[in-house]
């Protein structure tokens, strides 16, 4: 295996599992290639500097007013992937996401290619399933929804399951130069006992509670958000309750937030088996900096959080619940970190990969 070819129809820097990989590939004796719908400058140079080659094919999703723009510009993208992928001839192709499967279907099954799902879609599951028949592996970044994709689409090996830890990581000169770049955000951190939510503000992750909690908790602690507004922080805001708000930064910027918090937060609204069986990046970014971690009682979250001792689970809909899980946190928080530091280090996805990497090596004969 010579060429390799990642395809992700996202804004790269809103996948943070796809840059962590795609630096662990970088140290194989591979030509890479990303095709991406999105990359800022910071992120493309960080890939750059690995020896990946960031092709950068702007995609715009359009809306309920504007759908000729979405149709346009996804012709336009898979014209351009199309044609870089002739220029490259890859021996094998990456493809992320089920907007990416949608578009380039027919002009990927022409390569050998591995399916990266990262989330358990619920539209275009014919448009998967036809992919998977011919996919040299399939990955997913979590074990029960890699189990349902074998039996719901009948595959004879089970998809691999390659956690979205990140590879990442802030030097000592990033630390120094962050602290001052955002000092005045990080005065609440230096100041309280910051409770960090880190990710979407968005419905399916209803905060109303733990902001409740916090501000119930008094003076010590401060809740703070940290990510994009997907349409709920203004329902926040109109609680009436005092919380701070960090638009979204670009990785692995954010990480001066994560490594100055207190305790991490994890909430999903089992609303669909892809919210049930989450597969947050958050576990591994909380973890990397030993922070103790509050979720709610969904799968994803108790048979990690609960499992390896490293948190409190509680019920979402209480802010009693959630009250006490802090406490319960105070009060045994350096078991709760250590343990939180171990589930971190004990994830290999490095060799993960290179089992990967040696096994389609060898079915594809490269």
């Amino acid at each position: 295996m010579k060429n390799l070819v990642a395809i992700t129809r996202e804004r790269l820097e809103t996948c943070p599992p796809i840059i962590s990989n795609l630096s662990i590939l970088a140290k194989y004796d591979l030509n890479i290639t990303l095709i991406c719908g999105g990359c800022n400058d910071t992120t493309k140079a960080m890939l750059t500097e690995k020896g990946i080659d960031v092709k950068v094919v702007e995609y715009h999703y359009g809306n309920e007013l504007f759908k000729l723009l979405k149709l346009w510009s996804s012709l336009k993208f898979r014209q351009r992937v199309v044609k870089l992928l002739k220029n490259v001839a890859p021996d094998v192709v990456i493809i992320e996401g089920q907007g990416a499967f949608k578009i380039i279907r027919s002009a990927v099954e022409r390569y050998n290619y591995i399916l990266y799902v990262l989330e358990l879609y619920g539209k275009h599951e014919k448009i998967i399933g036809k992919l998977i028949k011919k996919a040299a592996a399939v990955i997913m970044p979590e074990y029960n929804r890699a189990v349902i994709y074998q039996t719901k689409f009948g595959m004879k090996k089970r998809p691999y399951v390659l956690p979205n830890k990140p590879y990442f990581n802030l030097t000592d000169n990033d630390i120094v130069n962050l602290n001052e770049k955002y000092k005045d955000l990080l005065k609440v951190f230096k100041e309280k006992k910051v409770v960090l939510y880190q990710g979407i503000i968005a419905p399916e992750r209803d905060l109303t509670n733990y902001i409740k909690a916090v501000n119930e908790l008094g003076d010590e602690y401060e809740i703070v958000l940290l990510g994009k507004d997907w349409g709920a922080l203004q329902s926040f805001k109109d609680l009436g309750y005092h919380f701070v708000h960090i638009d979204f930064i670009t990785p692995p910027e954010y990480l001066i937030f994560t490594m100055n918090a207190y305790i991490g937060i994890l909430t999903y609204d089992p609303m669909n088996l892809n919210c049930a069986y989450c597969a947050p990046n958050k576990l591994y970014e909380y973890s990397k900096y030993s922070l103790p971690m509050l979720g709610n009682d969904i799968p994803g979250l108790k048979y990690t959080i609960s499992y390896h001792n490293m948190g409190a689970i509680v019920d979402e809909c209480s802010a009693e619940s959630i009250k006490s899980g802090i406490r319960k946190i105070s009060e045994n928080y350096d078991t709760y970190s250590k343990n939180s530091r171990l589930f971190y280090e004990e994830q290999d996805n490095e060799k993960i990969i290179d089992g990967i990497v040696k096994d389609v090596a060898k079915e594809l004969n490269l």
